[in-house]
């Protein structure tokens, strides 16, 4: 009798251990290994308005694809469930240009599969978007392709320039007119500081080579820049480029001073900015050299 309560004692204790091991494994839920959504990159990111969110999916169902979904706040944003070319992964690049509607709000989205046997894998990603910053509006520009400039002893060729409506005038006649003069032209000793050069109404050696200008008022004070800009960039801007002149002038090799362009050549791109605000490129065509020569190029300016 003591030898079957010692048996049964033995059967209950290891029926016991048995049950609380199966009670204690019950707890870990298993991996599925068979079917994943994978997202690249943060699972939250916040943007401004106009932002492209861009992100690689990566979709593996081992018993086979039947739909990968994805949910944008509650409705279908993309759905495929067929013609997967590898019936096991798949790879998608999703793509959200954000807009100002979106502006305030954080858009949640669901990537979901399916496989053949009904099973599911989810993932998600939340972008938040704040208000952009408002793109200046287009400016578009004028060009004039005939610009001659004589130097300051060229007795047939005007020396001085409005920019803003390509009209060119002699010395004799801009001293009425000096509120429209932008740019002058002259050309300064062979070998000197200067040669061929392009300036504003208050540069020094300007007044030097023609004296008329100290007289003048006002004396716009246009800011020159040089570019690394070629003739052939200079001709592909088109009409409504105004706003790449704004983005040539920044981006220009500040002079000293910021008066006169000197020294120049065929081919070269001449960035400036006028009193009145307006941004604008002068290509050098040609030089005619010496006192009595000119300046053949073409001027794209913002309307």
């Amino acid at each position: 009798m003591r030898k079957f309560a010692l048996i049964f004692q033995i059967f209950l204790c290891v029926a016991l251990a048995a049950f609380l091991t199966a009670c204690d494994s019950s707890t870990v839920e298993p991996t599925n290994e068979d079917i994943s959504v994978t997202i690249e990159g943060a699972k939250t990111e916040t943007v401004k308005s106009g932002t492209k969110v861009t992100r690689k999916v990566s979709i593996v169902a081992k018993k086979k694809l039947a739909e990968f979904r994805i949910i944008k706040d509650g409705g279908t944003f993309f759905v495929k469930d067929k013609d997967f070319t590898n019936p096991e992964s798949f790879a998608y690049t999703f793509e959200y240009a954000t807009t100002a509607a979106d502006e305030g709000k954080t858009l949640n989205f669901g990537f979901e599969v399916t496989d053949k046997e009904g099973t599911k894998a989810n993932s998600s990603l939340a972008i938040t978007v704040e208000k952009g910053v408002t793109p200046p509006p287009t400016s578009e520009l004028v060009e004039y392709n005939s610009i001659v400039l004589g130097a300051q002893n060229n007795t047939t060729l005007g020396s001085s320039l409005d920019a803003e409506t390509g009209k060119i005038y002699l010395i004799k006649d801009a001293t009425a007119n000096a509120a429209a003069i932008d740019l002058i032209y002259f050309h300064g000793a062979a070998g000197g500081t200067n040669e061929a050069s392009v300036c504003n109404p208050t540069d020094d050696a300007v007044t030097f080579v023609l004296p008329q200008v100290a007289t003048w008022s006002p004396k716009n004070n246009t800011e020159l820049r040089m570019t690394a800009l070629t003739g052939t960039e200079f001709g592909m801007l088109t009409a409504k480029d105004g706003n790449m002149l704004v983005d040539y002038f920044n981006k220009g090799m500040t002079l000293s001073p910021a008066t006169r362009a000197t020294k120049l050549t065929f081919n070269k791109v001449i960035a400036f900015k006028t009193v009145g605000g307006k941004y604008g490129l002068f290509f050098i065509k040609g030089i005619g050299a010496g006192e009595t020569g000119s300046v053949s190029g073409a001027v794209k300016i913002q309307k």
